[in-house]
């Protein structure tokens, strides 16, 4: 395996090479040991899962920087870190990178906690700092290369193995290949451009989308249970006389690390049964959508709430938070029973514990708790692509049922999926085997 440059663009590769310019009639495919694709949490944690065991890594990532739901949906909490909550204090479930990077964050005064809801711990965390400290730790890699606002767009499979992968970038066209490729996508993009088997169910099914948004300069006891009542009543009464939309019901408003800011969660309808999370002008527009009903929201409360007469809009996220879209077909296909009994195979790499987090609708979120609270663990099989034998999957791209997705999504686990899924792609450019507890025990570390 060869040391790496950093890689900002295909500019730099071709600068003294005029004839291997994308543009030029033949392009030489670049190569690396392992190709991930996606730079959300699952994406990073897989790159720097790979890089730590010696593998050239190339990230690939869509939008301008890195995050991908948390900095440009504004997600603004790390659930899936911790077991349910029993004791006093909160009980750390993953370890390896997820919890490097947890404490990471804290350090830099990004996160605060976990902070306690009901049965569950969460770590809060701001999607800004979530953001830099990403750029930060793929930075401190000296094998890991980054293509930015570059898409997949074609892949080429020989029989059991992916072999390249054509990437679309303002500067024309790359080629990559590599042994091994991460789908991290949160979409299953790679996949769907490799004709690889992807799932999905029908949009007026799939888990609905958030849109999260900031406001500050609000009183600190917001929150307060009377206060939380006083609100919520305005709320209901608004929605009633129809002058707030049906969305206002189920605004979920949340605590931050910052003094005076609180930030607001609403599920949103999305269009029933044409909602497709992959169409990116329909994306575009439930965003300006959200946009506005966030604004009325905003006012509303500045002009009728006790606590909010100062309040201002912030943090406006750049798109919808997408909890479900494509799921990629692995060799294993987790089930909502699996998740719910704590089945541990033995093939596990990493270990899971959330509960179904339903956002269906025309209903109230719910929730569905492992029994007892229960850790399942994470097969290898699942993370590793029904149809070639190099691709690996992490983050909401893991195979999975669309039920038991609904608890395997949340960042903590996409973090240690990252984490095994890029561990497997480093065995298998290596030469070794690439074997679950092998892979369990270097992700424990």
């Amino acid at each position: 395996m060869r040391a790496a440059g950093r890689l900002s663009g295909p500019s730099d590769f071709y600068h003294d090479c005029d004839h291997l310019r994308p543009e030029a009639d033949a392009v030489k495919p670049l190569s690396f040991d392992v190709v991930v694709a996606g730079g959300g949490p699952a994406g990073v944690v897989a790159a720097l899962s790979a890089s730590r065991s010696g593998a050239r890594v190339l990230l690939v990532e869509r939008e301008a920087g890195l995050g991908g739901n948390v900095r440009a949906a504004k997600v603004h909490s790390i659930c899936g870190l911790y077991r349910c909550a029993n004791g006093s204090s909160a009980e750390p479930l993953q370890t390896g990178l997820a919890m490097e990077f947890a404490r990471r964050l804290v350090a830099s005064g990004g996160a605060c906690g976990p902070r306690r809801f009901g049965r569950l711990d969460v770590l809060l965390q701001e999607p800004e700092a979530f953001a830099v400290l990403c750029e930060e730790w793929v930075a401190e890699a000296k094998s890991i290369e980054v293509m930015r606002n570059a898409r997949v767009t074609a892949g080429e499979v020989d029989g059991r193995t992916l072999k390249l992968l054509h990437l679309d970038m303002p500067e024309g066209q790359v080629i990559v290949e590599a042994h091994a490729f991460v789908e991290a996508t949160g979409d299953g993009n790679l996949a769907a451009v490799a004709n690889l088997s992807t799932e999905s169910v029908p949009g007026g099914e799939l888990q609905r989308p958030a849109y999260i948004f900031g406001l500050q300069s609000v009183a600190a006891d917001v929150l307060s249970p009377p206060a939380r009542l006083a609100w919520s009543a305005l709320l209901v009464a608004a929605v009633r006389d129809g002058r707030l939309g049906t969305g206002a019901l189920g605004a979920a408003v949340r605590p931050t690390c910052r003094h005076g800011m609180v930030r607001v969660t609403l599920d949103l309808a999305a269009g029933g049964g044409d909602y497709d999370p992959c169409d990116e002008v329909q994306v575009r527009r439930l965003t300006a959508e959200a946009r506005e009903s966030a604004e009325m929201l905003t006012g509303f409360l500045r002009r009728e709430a006790v606590g909010f007469e100062k309040a201002e809009g912030c943090s406006w996220p750049e798109r919808i938070g997408i909890r479900e879209s494509r799921r990629v077909r692995g060799q294993h296909l987790i089930t909502a029973n699996e998740v719910l009994s704590g089945l541990v195979p033995e093939d596990t790499v990493c270990f899971s514990f959330w509960p179904l987090e339903w956002h269906e609708a025309g209903a109230a979120m719910r929730m569905i708790y492992p029994d007892n609270g229960a850790v399942c663990g994470v097969p290898l099989r699942a993370l590793r692509s029904q149809d070639a034998d190099n691709v690996f999957l992490a983050g909401r791209c893991l195979s999975a049922t669309h039920e038991a997705q609904a608890s395997l999504r949340v960042i903590g686990t996409s973090m240690a999926t990252g984490q095994a899924a890029g561990q497997a792609g480093a065995c298998l450019a290596c030469g070794t085997e690439v074997e679950a507890r092998g892979i369990r025990e270097a992700c424990s570390r």
